[in-house]
C-alpha cells in the first residue's frame, strides 16, 4: 500500500517564503515515498532545520553549488530558484540539467508566456508599451563597453572580475552585436526577469514534466510496489446491482449520457477557471518575493483582522472593495482597502504596491503594507481623516458658503501639482498616474491634498513618455481625449495634465453662485462658459469675499484651461503648472479656447501626441 500522504505532510517554510513542500517535493530527513526521485529539498544556516532565517534548497546532480528555492507552483510546476552567491550568471554558464527531472522553462508551456516579476520596468524594443519586461536572454563576452544599450543588454556586474564586459542580451540585432565584438557564450536560452541590473535578485524559472501531477483532482503520491505516481481518488463501496427491463435501460442510459456530459462541460470549467487562478496567484507570489526587501510590510490576515477590530468601522466603498479604519501594531491609526477579486486583477493589485510602496512624498498617500493570504487581498495606508476632496467641492445646496477659502483651494491646488510633477520627473522612472480626480485626492489632518489610488498607473523612461495602451484607463470627465479618441489608443504624462486640468476646473465650478429661480444657469457647460467670460473680461459668477479672491479663482481658471487643451502638445508640463500657481495671473497669458480648438480639424489629427 501506498503510505498516507498525511504522514508525509510538511508545514509551509517559515523563514518569510511561504514555499508548500510536499509530493513531488520532500525533505531530506523524510522517507523516500514522501516524494519523487530528484526532488529532494533541505535547509541550510543555523539550526539546520525548519527555523527562523534559514534557507530552502535544492541540490542537482553534475552541480557543485544548491539552488535556493523561493517559489513552488504545483499546478503549472514550475520552480523558481535563484543563486545563493548571487551571480547566476556564473552558474549558468556550466548549466548541466540532462540528468535532473528540471528544464528551462519554455513559453509554449502555457497559452501565454505571463508569469513574470512585476518589478522594475524594463523597455524592450520587441514591445511598444512599457511594461515589466520578461523572456528570454542570452549571456555575451564583449571586448568593448556598450555605451548606449536602448534597453537590449543589461550589465553583469558580478562578473566584472572576468576580463571583458559580460551583458544579458535581449533580442539583440546582429549589427550591434559586431559593433561591440560580442561573443554569445552558450546556445541556452534562459527565461528570465530583468531589469537595468541584470537579472532581478537572481531568479530562474525551470518547469518539471515527469510526475505529472496536474490532472489530479486530490492530490499525488507515489505508489512503491509500482513505482508509479498514483492519483488521490476518493472510494465508495459498490452499488447493489440495478436489475431493470430493457425499456426502463435505455432511458437510463441516455440520462446516464446527459449527465456524464454535463459532469464533463462542468469540470472542464472548474479547470479552466482553476488554472486562471493559479496564474493570477503565480504572478502575485513571485513578484512578492522580488518586492520583499522593500519598505511595505507583508501581514497576514489574522494580523490584518485584529489591527481592522474585525471591520468593524467602515470608512468607505470603492469600484474594488471596502475601507476600513484600523491601527497598526504600534497604534497609529491606518486605513485599510479590502479589495473585491471580482473587480480588481493580479496585476492591478501589484501595480498599486510596486509603484506607491517605492514613492516617499508628503503630496502622495503612504502605503504602510498589504495582505496577501489565499483570496484575501489588502492594502494598508496612513489614515486620511478628512477623506477625500470631493467630499469638500462643492458648496452646501441653497448655500453660497464653501468649507475652503480661495487661498485654501490654490494651497490644494499647488499640493496637488506638486505631487504629481514627482510623479512625472522626480523618480527614476516617470509615473503615469491615469486616474487624477477628485475621489483619489485624500485630505490629512490639516486638509493638506494627498494622491492615491495608483491601481491604473503606468511606469515609462523619462526620456520617452509614450506608452501604448490596450484598454481605456480612466474616469469619465477627466480622461484625455487621446485616450479614448487616438486610432493607437498612446498617452503620455500629458494624459494627468489634462485629469488636473478637469479636476481644477471641478473645484472653481463648485464655487458658482447658484441662483435657484434660473433653470437655465444649471443647462449652461460651465468650463466653455468660463473660458468665455475670462476673455472678454466678464465677471466669472463665483463666490468671492475679497479681491484677492478674484485674482486666485483668475489664475486657477487660466491654469486649468491651459492643462485641459485638447491637443496633448498645447498642455504644460506639471513643472511648468507648479511655476504658473506660483506666479500673479497677470502674468499668465490667456489659453487658447480648448473646447473649439478641434471643431475644423480632422478628431484623429488634433489629438496626435507630438512631445515638446
Amino acid at each position: 500500500m501506498p503510505q498516507s500522504e498525511n504522514n508525509c505532510s510538511v508545514a509551509p517554510h517559515i523563514n518569510g517564503d511561504s514555499v508548500e513542500i510536499r509530493f513531488p517535493f520532500r525533505l531530506s530527513d523524510q522517507p523516500e515515498s514522501c516524494g519523487y526521485p530528484g526532488f529532494e529539498l533541505y535547509y541550510e544556516g543555523e539550526g539546520e532545520g525548519e527555523g527562523e532565517g534559514e534557507s530552502l534548497m535544492l541540490k542537482l546532480p553534475f552541480l557543485d553549488q544548491p539552488f535556493g528555492v523561493y517559489y513552488i507552483d504545483y499546478g503549472y510546476q514550475v520552480l523558481l530558484v535563484s543563486d545563493p552567491g548571487d551571480c547566476l550568471f556564473m552558474r549558468l554558464l556550466n548549466l548541466n540539467l540532462s540528468s535532473s527531472p528540471f528544464r528551462l522553462f519554455n513559453a509554449t508551456d502555457y497559452d501565454t508566456p505571463e508569469v513574470y516579476i512585476l518589478g522594475r520596468s524594463y523597455y524592450s524594443p520587441r514591445i511598444s508599451n512599457y511594461e515589466p519586461y520578461y523572456g528570454y536572454n542570452k549571456p555575451l563576452n564583449c571586448s568593448s563597453r556598450a555605451s548606449s544599450h536602448g534597453g537590449y543588454l543589461a550589465e553583469i556586474y558580478c562578473a566584472s572580475h572576468l576580463p571583458g564586459y559580460y551583458y544579458w542580451a535581449t533580442d539583440l540585432p546582429s549589427e550591434t552585436l559586431a559593433s561591440f565584438q560580442c561573443q554569445v557564450l552558450t546556445n541556452d536560452k534562459f527565461f528570465m526577469f530583468i531589469n537595468d541590473d541584470g537579472p532581478l535578485y537572481n531568479l530562474l524559472l525551470l518547469k518539471w514534466d515527469q510526475p505529472d501531477c496536474g490532472y489530479c483532482d486530490y492530490g499525488c503520491r507515489l505508489n512503491r510496489i509500482s513505482n508509479e505516481t498514483d492519483c488521490y481518488v476518493p472510494t465508495w463501496n459498490d452499488p447493489p446491482s440495478l436489475y431493470l427491463d430493457p425499456s426502463f435501460g435505455k432511458g437510463l442510459v441516455i440520462s446516464i449520457t446527459f449527465v456524464v456530459v454535463a459532469i464533463a462541460v462542468l469540470i472542464t470549467h472548474i479547470m479552466l477557471m482553476r488554472k486562471m487562478k493559479h496564474k493570477k496567484n503565480l504572478k502575485i507570489e513571485i513578484f512578492l518575493k522580488e518586492y520583499q526587501h522593500m519598505k511595505p510590510t507583508r501581514y497576514s490576515y489574522s494580523q490584518l483582522k485584529k489591527m481592522a477590530d474585525n471591520f468593524k468601522v467602515k470608512l468607505g466603498q470603492g469600484a474594488h472593495g471596502s475601507v476600513f479604519e484600523g491601527k497598526l501594531p504600534n497604534g497609529l491609526p491606518m486605513a485599510v482597502k479590502v479589495l473585491d477579486n471580482q473587480t480588481l486583477s493580479g496585476e492591478e493589485f501589484t501595480n498599486e504596491i510596486d509603484t506607491i510602496g517605492r514613492i516617499h512624498h508628503v503630496n502622495i498617500v503612504r502605503l504602510l503594507g498589504f495582505c496577501v493570504e489565499g483570496p484575501a487581498r489588502a492594502l494598508i495606508y496612513e489614515f486620511m481623516p478628512n477623506e477625500s476632496l470631493e467630499k469638500y467641492i462643492a458648496m452646501e445646496e441653497g448655500k453660497n458658503v464653501s468649507v475652503f477659502s480661495w487661498t485654501k483651494l490654490h494651497e490644494i491646488s499647488m499640493g496637488i501639482a506638486l505631487g504629481m510633477e514627482y510623479l512625472h520627473q522626480g523618480c527614476d522612472q516617470r509615473i503615469l498616474h491615469l486616474d487624477i480626480k477628485p475621489q483619489n485626492i485624500l485630505l490629512d489632518q490639516e486638509f493638506n491634498p494627498k494622491i492615491s489610488d495608483f491601481g491604473l498607473a503606468k511606469l515609462c523612461s523619462k526620456e520617452r513618455s509614450l506608452v501604448s495602451m490596450t484598454a481605456v484607463r480612466g474616469t469619465v470627465g477627466y480622461i484625455a481625449p487621446e485616450v479614448f479618441l487616438g486610432s493607437n489608443s498612446t498617452v503620455s504624462h500629458k494624459s494627468d495634465v489634462y485629469s488636473f486640468g478637469m479636476l481644477l476646473l471641478e473645484m472653481i465650478g463648485g464655487r458658482r453662485k447658484m441662483d435657484e429661480s434660473d433653470e437655465s444657469s444649471r443647462q449652461i457647460y460651465f468650463p466653455e462658459w468660463i473660458y468665455q467670460q475670462l476673455k472678454q473680461g466678464g465677471e466669472l459668477g463665483l463666490v468671492t469675499d475679497k479681491e484677492e479672491d478674484v485674482e486666485i479663482a483668475k489664475k486657477l481658471t487660466k491654469i486649468a484651461l491651459w492643462c485641459a487643451q485638447w491637443r496633448p502638445v498645447e498642455r504644460p508640463s506639471m513643472k511648468l503648472v507648479v511655476q504658473m500657481l506660483g506666479a500673479s495671473q497677470e502674468n499668465l497669458p490667456m489659453p487658447p479656447n480648448p473646447f473649439a480648438s478641434c471643431l475644423e480639424e480632422k478628431i484623429l489629427d488634433c489629438i496626435d501626441i507630438v512631445e515638446e
